[in-house]
């Protein structure tokens, strides 16, 4: 009997020394899992920034500010809403346009307001090759800023 609960003795010994060894292991785990998610916050923290100021470049420089459409229909698309602006006359024409990722597929163009300031061939929903985007841009912009006369003959 003294000997069947020294050896119980000895089992629980171990059992809570391999208790306590797990416990520290999982503390530890936690620790860096929370580390990592601090770090990822101010990761998060700082591309979001450096985002937001990336996109407000890219409005100063084009004259276009982009958001993003959530819409479950446009799967493995972006689907972006655009303000094409004049900052001169503060004309503007909105649009969105559906860029697939697949490089072969291609641009929806969708016009939603202001469509009279623009061509004819631009006032209703076109398709265009990706590869095309930057003509078409520039035909947007050239509509956008062609003189005042111009755009009343529309």
């Amino acid at each position: 009997m003294i000997a069947e609960n020294h050896a119980l003795r000895e089992k629980l010994a171990q059992a809570t020394d391999q208790l306590d060894k797990a416990q520290v292991k999982s503390e530890a785990t936690a620790a860096c899992i929370q580390q990592d998610s601090t770090e990822n916050k101010g990761n998060d923290a700082h591309s979001f920034a450096v985002m937001r100021q990336l996109l407000r470049s890219y409005r100063e420089l084009t004259a276009i500010n982009l958001s993003v459409v959530e819409d479950e229909d446009t799967e493995n698309a972006l689907n972006l809403e655009c303000i094409a602006f004049n900052k001169q006359t503060k004309a503007a024409v909105k649009f969105e346009l559906v860029i697939p990722e697949n490089k072969d597929e291609e641009i929806e163009y969708l016009p939603t307001a202001n469509t009279h300031l623009l061509p004819d061939y631009l006032q209703d929903e076109i398709c265009f090759a990706q590869s095309e985007a930057p003509v078409f841009m520039h035909k947007v912009f050239s509509a956008l800023y062609r003189p005042a006369v111009a755009q009343s003959q529309c």
